[in-house]
């Protein structure tokens, strides 16, 4: 991009981008602007002014985008591409699966909460292809965001949620579980695309157990 240009796109506002890109037009008619790095310099940063700028030019979320989103938690650009009609609220970026199944997964309550009331479904998405998100956000300890799962429709039963819980130690997490009618029996998940994965599956107890949590 160049220092100014990476600066505009970084720290600035589509004014400045704007502007760069018309001085340089002036300078030489057949400039042609880096419309997508502008875009993903921008989103690395969140600067969701510029974004819109650049969907408004026909930017295309590509993976790099995306990637860059995930990696920064760029909620503001998310909302600005899902608003745009850009990409579906399903949207699977390589590597790291959908939107709310890694804010699930990290904690980030606003953002997931944005995803689920923009009908983000909660029980189609996976985390590591096998995991539920519900298991993910237990397995994690994020009361919170188990809570806002299951009011948004998260189906707790043959979820894996208790198990992936006791597994990783989280007491209250589990305590929260069987308080929404979890089953202290169940057997986890199992993986939908490698059946080896059964070997490793076990009740909330058996891994409680087996991972040393004697408290659970």
């Amino acid at each position: 991009l160049g220092d100014e240009l990476w600066k505009a796109s970084t720290s600035g506002s589509a004014d400045d981008v704007q502007s760069y890109i018309s001085i340089q037009r002036s300078l030489d008619p057949t400039y042609e602007a880096p419309i997508q790095d502008i875009m993903s310099a921008a989103t690395m940063e969140d600067h969701v002014g510029i974004v819109k700028y650049c969907l408004q030019l026909g930017v295309k979320a590509d993976p790099n985008i995306m990637s860059f989103l995930i990696a920064s938690e760029s909620i503001e650009t998310h909302k600005a591409l899902i608003e745009a009609k850009a990409i579906p609220i399903g949207h699977y970026i390589p590597w790291f699966g959908t939107v709310l199944s890694v804010a699930a997964k990290d904690g980030l309550y606003e953002w997931t909460k944005f995803c689920l009331e923009a009908g983000a479904d909660p029980n189609k998405d996976k985390v590591d292809e096998h995991l539920s998100v519900l298991a993910s956000a237990a397995e994690n300890g994020h009361l919170d965001i188990i809570q806002l799962l299951l009011e948004h429709g998260a189906k707790l039963q043959g979820s894996g949620a208790i198990v992936q819980a006791a597994k990783a130690g989280k007491k209250e997490a589990v305590m929260l579980l069987l308080e929404r009618g979890a089953n202290i029996n169940e057997i986890g998940v199992e993986h939908e695309t490698d059946k080896r994965i059964t070997v490793e599956m076990g009740s909330a107890l058996h891994k409680a157990v087996r991972t040393g949590h004697t408290k659970i």
